[in-house]
């Protein structure tokens, strides 16, 4: 469904019927094309400004909201927003402010709630003193495939997240990394953590990797183990508990 206010007429939009899509087109010559998605997708895309390309590939999984802004009061042309296949997001948002910058995910990223990527500060401009240089010339984010962004988590401007590294909850990501398969956290983020492999749910474990999945069966089921005991004395099993807390505590 799509529902844009703006003139349509001067610009390109495609989206499966599985997306709905909402917002306003002020400008001509942009480009929106979404694909199928298996649940449902929900974007909010509001583009100020010309020859700008919005490009979200098919995903087995679902966008429950996606707020994209491209441009604002000041016009932003020449921006590219890719996405590769099978991304799934929860609430997020994209900050597009600066002209021709461009933000690119790979395929199998997972984001949480409350990410927000930022290119760009404008409309405020920031100088340097000394030589009156326009300093904020924005460079793109880069995101590698098979990605995991935590709750909560900022990137901003001239950041990389490489390929299968988990970025965790409420990080700030402000610089480019490179080594993959890694745990970023901390604001500013940092490596916590390298040679890590994540995978997206217990079903696709089963599916796609049998040696993890086996692994991961045998610690589920110890875990799970447990001898069924009644309440027979409250009092007692009271006691019990607070003992327990208290030797944990110490």
């Amino acid at each position: 469904m799509i529902r844009i206010e703006g003139s349509l007429e001067d610009n390109y939009v495609n989206c499966d019927e599985s997306v709905t899509i909402t917002g306003v087109i002020d400008g001509k010559d942009n480009k929106i094309i979404v694909g199928k998605f298996n649940s449902k997708a929900n974007i909010s895309l509001n583009i100020h400004g010309s020859n700008n390309t919005v490009f979200i590939d098919s995903s087995d999984y679902t966008i429950k909201s996606l707020k994209i802004d491209i441009g604002n009061f000041n016009h932003a042309n020449n921006v590219k927003l890719l996405i590769g296949k099978n991304f799934q997001c929860s609430q997020t948002v994209f900050f597009l402010y600066n002209p021709s910058t461009e933000l690119l995910i790979g395929d199998s990223c997972m984001f949480s709630n409350g990410i927000t990527i930022r290119l760009g500060e404008l409309p405020h401009l920031i100088f340097d003193k000394s030589t009156k240089n326009y300093i904020d010339l924005t460079e793109g984010v880069y995101i590698g495939s098979h990605v995991w962004i935590g709750e909560g988590v900022y990137v901003t401007k001239k950041a990389s997240i490489p390929e299968g590294c988990v970025v965790a909850a409420k990080s700030v990501v402000t610089k480019r990394f490179t080594t993959p398969n890694c745990v970023l956290a901390g604001n500013p983020a940092k490596e916590a953590k390298v040679g890590i492999e994540w995978i997206k749910n217990r079903g696709y474990c089963k599916s796609h990797n049998s040696e993890l999945s086996l692994i991961f069966e045998d610690y589920y089921n110890q875990a799970m183990q447990y001898d069924s005991q009644k309440i027979e004395n409250y009092e007692e099993f009271i006691e019990t508990q607070r003992l327990y807390l208290k030797s944990k505590n110490k």
